[in-house]
């Protein structure tokens, strides 16, 4: 839901409009969980 705010405000600041509860610190940091959980190889893929 964060990065859908995201691709509609066009920025993690724009997300606190939709997300006024939540803080620029929090909207980071799921960028940056969901950065890693589309960067992690699943155990499946490894040889």
């Amino acid at each position: 839901m964060i990065l859908d705010a995201i691709g509609y405000y066009g920025s993690p600041e724009g997300v606190l409009e939709s997300y006024p509860n939540l803080t620029l610190d929090q909207v980071k940091d799921a960028i940056g969980f969901a950065k890693m959980v589309v960067e992690c190889p699943l155990a499946d893929d490894e040889p």
